[in-house]
């Protein structure tokens, strides 16, 4: 069984999402990036500036103010799908100045 980096909540999207350790390794390996993002990963997840989810059922969570270097002024996304016990588990998470279009699930920031 897959091992969780962290698990919480997020009342505005009323999702419960987790990261599995393994996935974040192997995200980070390919995005160097966000290798010391992990703790803002988790509080985007937690408190993002707003999120939206696809037609799919994908949610993607933003919040700006964590990039540095080249990645200052993107908003850092976490992207979130459904397990088959209805909690959701990071996907991925890079930083991008793309924004999906989908239902607004939660603003907070703008």
């Amino acid at each position: 069984m897959a091992r969780e980096s962290w698990r919480t909540d997020n009342p505005c999207t009323g999702t419960e999402s987790y990261l599995h350790e393994s996935n974040w390794h192997s995200h980070a390996k390919r995005r160097p990036e966000i290798a010391a993002c992990l703790k803002v990963a988790r509080e985007t997840v937690e408190d993002p500036d707003f999120a939206i989810q696809d037609e799919h059922g994908v949610v993607f969570k933003y919040r700006m103010g964590y990039g540095i270097g080249k990645t200052t002024g993107l908003h850092l996304l976490v992207i979130e799908e459904a397990d088959t016990q209805g909690a959701h588990y990071v996907k991925t998470v890079y930083f991008t100045r793309d924004i999906i279009d989908g239902e607004v699930l939660c603003l907070r920031r703008v």
